[in-house]
């Protein structure tokens, strides 16, 4: 399988959760699911899923390189671009 995207499901945290993974908006979620996929199409395909399944949820589509983009900020590298 050669990972490109990955693809993650978030429902809105609560307050008996005490934590996020992410905010959208001032809004925060907890990661549900992440799934690796291959192409931009399964992961549009895999959002669209989401989106009808659970209306309440969010998703975040990352490329590989974004990924790695993050990690390195978690690391104290700075992005210059």
């Amino acid at each position: 399988m050669n990972i490109q995207y990955i693809v993650a499901e978030c429902r809105p945290s609560t307050d008996e959760d005490g934590y996020a993974d992410v905010v959208i908006n001032d809004e925060t979620y907890i990661f549900t699911s992440i799934e690796p996929v291959e192409s931009i199409k399964e992961a549009i395909l895999l959002t669209i899923d989401i989106s009808r399944i659970n209306p309440d949820h969010k998703h975040i589509v990352l490329h590989h390189e974004s990924l790695q983009k993050l990690l390195n900020g978690i690391h104290g590298q700075e992005l210059n671009e």
